[in-house]
């Protein structure tokens, strides 16, 4: 019978347990940091989907009022005016609601609020429900340009990705992070400068 000499004569007993623990306590630590790093991805996609949902209801109730107030839809009187001022009220509950998810932005989301809550009451005049498809263009243009900021500030990772409007952000999206910091400044802007017609 021939003995076969150790082909790796170097690893010893104590050398494998060591390299073993080595690589025990890389894969200790490593899991937990891999688990961590998942869970804090999937818990921001996922409050990117929020945002961008408030967002898109906010767009899409500032587009109704604008095209009531162009009288496209229905035509402008205090029925529809009135109608007009509960949807703002609602939009404007939804851009609270983003409020509460964007807090980084909150300065600018509020002068938004603050901006449509000062415009809601006139909605609710009868002197405002007569007035002419002319004297509405502005405010309508306006507030249809503000919706459409805030959509498309929030649902910038879109630009960058495949992902639908259901889902957000596929798990291994590093593009910019929402919103976009261009799109929500023109929006303050714009609800800076909204004044109701006289």
């Amino acid at each position: 019978m021939t003995v076969v000499p150790n082909p790796l004569p170097r690893l010893t007993r104590f050398r494998i347990l060591l390299i073993l623990a080595v690589v025990g306590i890389a894969v200790s630590a490593a899991v937990p940091t891999t688990l961590y790093w998942t869970l804090q991805r999937t818990d921001l996609h996922a409050r990117w989907q929020l945002e961008a949902n408030y967002a898109r209801q906010f767009g899409f109730q500032m587009e109704d009022v604008s095209s009531m107030m162009n009288g496209t839809v229905y035509k402008w009187n205090n029925v529809t005016s009135s109608f007009a001022g509960n949807l703002m009220g609602y939009a404007n509950e939804n851009l609270n609601y983003l409020l509460d998810y964007d807090t980084a932005h909150g300065n600018q989301l509020y002068q938004i609020s603050y901006a449509i809550e000062n415009i809601v009451p006139s909605f609710f005049n009868i002197s405002f429900a007569n007035l002419s498809s002319a004297q509405r263009a502005p405010l309508a243009a306006q507030l249809y340009s503000l919706g459409d900021k805030i959509l498309y500030s929030y649902w910038n990772f879109l630009k960058y990705t495949s992902a639908g409007g259901v889902s957000g952000p596929p798990f291994w999206y590093s593009g910019p992070s929402p919103p976009d910091e261009q799109l929500l400044q023109d929006a303050v802007s714009i609800a800076l400068a909204l004044r109701t017609p006289t």
